[in-house]
C-alpha cells in the first residue's frame, strides 16, 4: 500500500486540502508521528488527530500513528483509550525500540503494530509469539533518515528483511526525496 506522511503542525484547512490531494493521487495510507521533540504545539495534537481522522475516514484511508512513551505523555494521548483512537481512525501504532515486547503484544490485540525492522531480532519475534502477539498485525518498519549518509546499508536491510520475511511480516520503509 502506498502512503504519505503528514505534519500535524499544519493548519487544519491545509491538512484537509493536502489529504484531498493525496487521496486524488491514489494514496490509501497516512503516517503520522507525534515524536517531534522540538515542536511546541503538542497540546494541540489530540485535536489535530481528530480532524485528520475525520478527513481520512471520508476516503477510507488507514492511519499509522508513530508514538513513544515521552510523546504520549506530552500530548496526553492514551494508548489505553482504544475506543478514542479507533473513533478518530487510528488503524496502527508505530512503536519505538524502547517499547517492550509485552506492550507490543498488548497493542496487537487492537491495532496493526509497526515495529523497528532494524532493531527487531529473531528472539524478539519468538518472545512476541510466546506472549500471544497477533503476528498477523505485526509490520516491520525501517526508519526514515532525513540527512545524507545517516541511513542503513543495503546489506543490513537485506539481512533484516530475510529474517522478517521468513516470518511473513509485512515490511515498510519510509523515504523522502528532494
Amino acid at each position: 500500500m502506498i502512503g504519505f506522511s503528514l505534519d500535524l503542525t499544519l493548519e487544519s484547512s491545509l491538512m484537509k486540502t493536502y489529504i484531498d490531494k493525496m487521496h486524488g493521487a491514489g494514496f490509501k495510507s497516512v503516517f503520522i508521528t507525534i515524536n517531534i521533540p522540538e515542536d511546541d504545539s503538542k497540546e494541540e495534537y489530540k485535536e489535530r488527530l481528530t480532524i485528520l481522522g475525520k478527513q481520512c475516514k471520508k476516503y477510507n484511508m488507514t492511519i499509522m500513528l508513530s508514538v513513544s512513551k515521552q510523546s504520549l505523555k506530552e500530548t496526553k494521548i492514551d494508548l489505553e483509550d482504544i475506543e478514542f483512537l479507533k473513533s478518530i481512525g487510528i488503524n496502527g501504532i508505530r512503536v519505538t525500540k524502547e517499547t517492550t515486547n509485552e506492550r507490543i503484544a498488548e497493542i496487537s490485540k487492537h491495532f496493526r503494530v509497526g515495529i523497528s525492522a532494524s532493531h527487531t531480532t529473531k528472539q524478539d519475534i519468538k518472545k512476541l509469539k510466546e506472549l500471544g502477539c497477533d503476528l498477523s498485525k505485526l509490520e516491520a518498519w525501517f526508519n526514515y533518515y532525513s540527512r545524507e549518509d545517516t541511513g542503513l546499508s543495503m546489506d543490513y536491510m537485506r539481512e533484516k528483511n530475510q529474517i522478517l520475511e521468513k516470518k511473513r511480516h509485512r515490511n515498510s520503509c519510509i523515504f523522502s526525496w528532494r
